[in-house]
């Protein structure tokens, strides 16, 4: 099914990078530190204060991040106009400052609150009556947090670009810092790009496309970590979205919409089996399994698609959709052959080869039939009674699954190897000869499927953005189909032609699209993260910008953090490496922190309780550090006064409190 993901406008207008960034040229923004008070800031209050808001600005001079004075936005009222976004109703709107049209700038800004808020920063074109050019969502929370931000100016001039923060979200204090505005010029990228002579199953080995960029092991393992650890463990409301259930279940979210998906629940397995979190694997697969599975009736052994978030979690729609079925499956094969299989709903082969026997083998009855259509070993979009059998979601394509399973479920290898050829074949006829789009809904013939219940279906659009992703992964898995590298590279330069920001929406023939409901919103941050993971099959060097991209993100939040952060966290694991072939019987392990480094030695002060949990956030030591500690870091030890905490060798996240608020610090114990 085509699901609504809720997928943010403009979630990759702005790249927000994860590092801070040296400011060496000159701040264009004035009075970016607000040491001449509020000289040039304005508050925008929509309708005037009376009309529907209530909020002030002032500056004071204790607790800045940076020198003596900073801004503070107070925000005691907002609107209840019915079905009325009003998350502009509050602006804090900058200075003007002069633009040059085309140039890519850096906002770098802090910012808190008084408690875990979300607020928009909107990129907008002044000369066009301060028209929005793009924006994203970021969580602020009690310390003050820094943010980089890039923005591509549409026009010249003072106004040529200007930048807005939305603080309507919810009441309390909102306050800012230390505003820098430079031009930024991206890094240097590798002169050439190589696609390895063998394929990841005859070497054992997965590309590290950020190492390959010159990224150090450890930053790129602390970015995989550290996005692992906000998605599944970061705060509920604004940053993860995985929910425990009890102390044996799980569920992903999708946040503000109320429902759980396959796709989402499928996915989370994957990714915890990737990072080797088989207690979340096992929490997500056991919820699965008892309210999304169908134990009896026509639908038995799928599973639905759709069903409600809160208890007793009843569906939404019984139906299934592939792709969750297609994830289960490769998920419990990886676990399996990982971990080893338990028994009963963790004899994980035994699952994944019942869920397989269905998708491949289900007789028709009065409401489904088999995923697979037995004529053309192709996917259906849907095997529900009513729908077209010549229907097929494009981004549904898993050849580099279909191949796994030929090699480890326990039947059907030679049709599983049927139905991965057929969709490379696919590829061929299903992706622009030109663009190399595709469509989100197409026929067996490739031509696109045009349908008045999905009026995206006919366009490049939230389910077509997976296609990349798809085709780069089978191809550095197996190296079955040379075709794959002339899509990839034709698609990235498709969209490396379209500027500096590329959008959501296209035809298939390259033409954007717009009007509703099919807007032109700016590349989204999942689109982002599988046109990167499509360069692992990409032999020119237009590839490093895409991977770059992508390296510059950080993490998702808000609400439309469900299929953008899923999808940013699959791209991380495959441009990473970590997305592996468990059982290959080639598969080379690499050591983290294998270096033979001298750790560096430091000291944090500290007082309170003080928590350490592990680079996928499970919690390894918490007590109460006292006042004013000195705390001491040296090979696997963590010294305290009176007494010493044992660790192994590894990265872990210290959280303690200081005269600036809740800090934490990345420890890392390397041998």
């Amino acid at each position: 099914m085509l699901k609504n993901r809720f997928i943010m406008a403009s979630l990759a207008v702005f790249i927000l990078c994860a590092q801070i960034l040296a400011q060496s040229d000159t701040n264009l923004m004035p009075n970016g530190d607000f040491e001449q008070g509020g000289t040039g800031w304005t508050l925008f209050l929509y309708g005037g204060v009376s009309d529907s808001v209530d909020a002030t600005m002032s500056f004071p001079t204790t607790g800045a991040e940076h020198g003596t004075t900073f801004c503070r936005v107070t925000v005691t009222a907002i609107s209840s106009v019915p079905s009325t976004s009003n998350n502009w109703y509050i602006q804090l709107r900058n200075p003007l400052w002069t633009a040059q049209q085309g140039v890519n700038y850096h906002l770098s800004f802090w910012a808190r609150s008084n408690a875990g808020h979300t607020i928009q920063v909107a990129a907008e074109d002044n000369g066009n009556s301060w028209g929005y050019v793009g924006g994203t969502e970021v969580v602020v929370d009690t310390s003050w947090k820094h943010f980089d931000i890039f923005q591509v100016a549409s026009q010249s001039g003072s106004g040529g670009l200007s930048f807005a923060f939305y603080c309507s979200y919810a009441t309390g204090t909102y306050d800012f810092d230390n505003m820098v505005v430079t031009p930024y010029t991206p890094p240097s990228y590798p002169a050439t790009i190589t696609i390895p002579a063998q394929s990841a199953w005859q070497s054992g080995i997965h590309r590290n496309l950020f190492k390959e960029m010159g990224y150090a092991d450890t930053d790129i393992n602390n970015k995989v970590n550290s996005a692992f650890q906000q998605l599944f463990f970061g705060d509920h409301n604004l940053e993860a979205i995985y929910t425990p259930v009890g102390t044996n279940m799980g569920y992903v979210n999708t946040p503000g919409g109320g429902t759980i998906l396959t796709e989402g629940q499928s996915y989370g397995m994957m990714i915890s089996v990737m990072m080797n979190r088989q207690d979340i694997f096992n929490n997500l697969w056991l919820f699965a399994k008892t309210y999304m599975q169908h134990p009896t009736g026509n639908y038995q052994g799928y599973f639905s698609w759709e069903i409600n978030e809160a208890p007793p979690y009843t569906p939404v729609d019984s139906a299934p959709a592939p792709d969750g079925e297609e994830y289960f499956s490769a998920a419990l094969l990886f676990a399996s052959k990982r971990w080893g299989n338990g028994t009963g709903v963790n004899n994980y082969q035994g699952q994944a080869d019942t869920i397989l026997t269905q998708v491949l083998h289900k007789k028709t009855n009065a409401k489904v039939q088999a995923m697979i259509d037995s004529v053309h070993s192709m996917v259906m979009f849907s095997p529900v009674i009513g729908w077209s059998p010549t229907i097929t979601d494009v981004s549904y394509h898993l050849p580099g699954f279909y191949k796994v399973w030929s090699l480890f479920a326990g039947q059907d290898s030679a049709a599983w190897m049927r139905v991965a050829d057929s969709s490379r074949n696919f590829f061929h006829r299903g992706c622009d000869s030109i663009t190399g789009l595709m469509s989100d809904l197409e026929n067996w013939n490739g031509s696109v499927y045009v349908s008045s219940a999905y009026p995206e279906s006919d366009y490049y659009h939230s389910d077509a953005w997976r296609v990349p992703m798809n085709i780069g992964f089978d191809y550095a898995w197996f190296g079955a189909d040379t075709f794959e590298i002339a899509q990839c590279v034709r698609l990235l330069k498709f969209f490396s032609a379209q500027g500096s920001t590329y959008m959501q929406l296209y035809t298939v023939e390259g033409q954007l699209v717009s009007g509703d409901p099919n807007s032109t919103y700016s590349a989204a941050g999942g689109q982002v993260a599988c046109n990167a993971v499509s360069v692992l099959a990409c032999n020119d060097t237009v590839g490093w910008k895409f991977v770059d991209a992508l390296w510059n993100m950080t993490t998702p939040t808000g609400t439309y953090r469900y299929y953008n952060g899923l999808l940013y966290m699959m791209g991380l694991l495959h441009c990473s490496g970590q997305f592996k072939i468990y059982g290959n019987p080639n598969l080379v392990s690499v050591k983290y922190n294998s270096d033979n480094r001298v750790p560096e030695m430091f000291v944090l002060s500290a007082h309170g309780m003080m928590t350490i949990t592990d680079v996928s956030g499970r919690l390894v030591a918490q007590f109460n550090a006292g006042a004013g500690l000195s705390l001491a870091v040296h090979n696997e030890t963590i010294a305290f006064p009176s007494k010493a905490l044992h660790l192994p060798v590894g990265v872990y996240f210290a959280k303690f409190q200081t005269d600036k608020g809740v800090v934490a610090k990345k420890l890392m114990l390397i041998k």
